[in-house]
């Protein structure tokens, strides 16, 4: 699969559970690299206004009022962070493995989850849909406490079945984003039409300006490695 050579399949299984096994690969991914401090949800500052009763202390400039012995507050607007959607492909062809390996299903759980943690140190909001014949699971793209909880335990739950519709599920997701995001599918792209609706949904997702990236899940088998 994948990567293969840089985090087995294998090695990944016996680790434990998907938290786990996420937090080793982002580890390993930002381990050498330079680390820039989080930056999560935050605000930025837009206007000072003069201080009304029942404004918070916190935000009363100091520095203004000694220069002009007036109470100004500093007003701020929010920050907007990314907003991404993990596709990940819960198909019947997904549920495909080599002898004694792990199924690409379980595989793309662990990507999945891994991007998930890092897109969360990067203060995006994340969200989650998965697809067979139909979609039958959407998480809502969030940034808050216990999101992270509420994707990683349906993708450990993920069971394969059915035939494939990426097309519907980018489409629904499209729906959902309303401005500019990041969509990131996670698939073997084994469609029965060969892909050419699958084509389309990206085309219309990039049209509007969203970024997608596509990342293809084959055994050593189908990839024709030996």
């Amino acid at each position: 699969m994948v990567a293969a050579a840089f985090l087995p399949p294998q090695l990944l299984e016996r680790i434990g559970g998907l938290d786990l096994i996420a937090r080793t690969v982002v580890h390993g991914f930002v381990a050498g690299t330079h680390r820039s401090p989080h930056r999560g949800a935050g605000e930025e500052f837009a206007r000072h206004r003069p201080y009304q009763q029942g404004d918070e202390v916190r935000h009363i400039d100091w520095k203004l009022f000694g220069r002009t012995d007036r109470l100004y507050v500093r007003e701020y607007r929010e920050q907007s962070n990314l907003r991404a959607y993990l596709v990940v492909d819960s198909s019947l062809s997904m549920d495909f493995a080599d002898a004694g390996g792990v199924s690409k299903l379980r595989y793309a759980a662990f990507v999945a989850a891994a991007l998930a943690h890092l897109m969360f140190r990067a203060g995006d909001a994340v969200g989650l849909a998965t697809f067979g014949p139909e979609e039958r699971l959407l998480v809502p793209a969030r940034n808050r406490h216990g999101q992270l909880h509420d994707l990683l335990v349906p993708l450990e739950r993920l069971r394969a079945e059915g035939g494939a519709g990426a097309a519907a599920a980018l489409d629904r997701v499209g729906e959902l984003l309303r401005r500019r995001g990041r969509v990131i599918l996670i698939s073997d792209l084994l469609e029965e039409d060969g892909g050419e609706s699958l084509l389309r949904a990206v085309g219309r997702l990039r049209a509007r300006g969203d970024e997608v990236l596509v990342l293809r899940v084959l055994t050593p088998l189908e990839a024709g490695e030996r």
